[in-house]
């Protein structure tokens, strides 16, 4: 007895329908559990560069909390020794003490914010480059440089909420602290070095 019908491999060969529509092919991968995407990998790529030099600022935000943090101990003794007894003299000397200690506690919560790149650190460290505008001429060049990072473009966007989470989901691409920080970072301990020196001359 022979049954009839199509074959296992006829039944799965369907006619083309002419009017159907196309299937779709995704182009990248679709992030359904927070896993990286090919988008979220070029777009920290591309904007690694300015991602280094923003946490880079924190690494100095952190050394200047290091050394400032000390010196205002380190000023204080320094007007005890150099024998200051005018009027008022106290006041003033627990003043000093405590607006360092204020600026030096601040650059560590910025610092830290900026690393993690908040917004709000963002723009603290770009108020607080302000200042520096007037040193020329290092002065001048590194803290212009500070304001290009923190109110450029690519600086705000770094600092927001859709680029963290881009950094959240490639865990697997890491920064680099770059060359200019560096040099920064030394000019910064070449200069507290020479204050430190003129405040032991002047104590002494």
């Amino acid at each position: 007895m022979r049954i009839s019908g199509k074959s296992p491999v006829a039944a799965s060969q369907s006619p083309v329908n002419p009017y159907e529509s196309p299937a779709t092919t995704l182009s990248h991968p679709v992030d359904l559990e927070g896993s990286a995407t090919s988008n979220d990998i070029v777009t920290r790529n591309r904007f690694l560069s300015h991602e280094t030099s923003l946490k880079g600022i924190g690494l100095l935000s952190y050394l200047g909390a290091a050394i400032i943090i000390p010196l205002s101990f380190l000023t204080l003794i320094g007007f005890l020794l150099g024998g200051m007894q005018q009027q008022g003299f106290p006041i003033v000397a627990v003043f000093v003490l405590f607006v360092y200690l204020a600026i030096g506690i601040g650059q560590i919560f910025v610092a830290r914010g900026i690393r993690r790149l908040e917004n709000w650190a963002r723009i603290a460290i770009g108020v607080f480059a302000i200042p520096g505008l007037i040193g020329i001429p290092v002065g001048t060049l590194i803290s212009a440089y500070i304001l290009f990072l923190c109110f450029s473009k690519k600086g705000r966007y770094v600092c927001s909420p859709e680029y963290r989470q881009v950094v959240a989901n490639t865990p697997q691409i890491q920064y680099k602290t770059s060359v200019v920080v560096w040099v920064f970072v030394a000019i910064l301990v070449i200069f507290i070095g020479l204050g430190l020196i003129a405040i032991c001359a002047g104590a002494g």
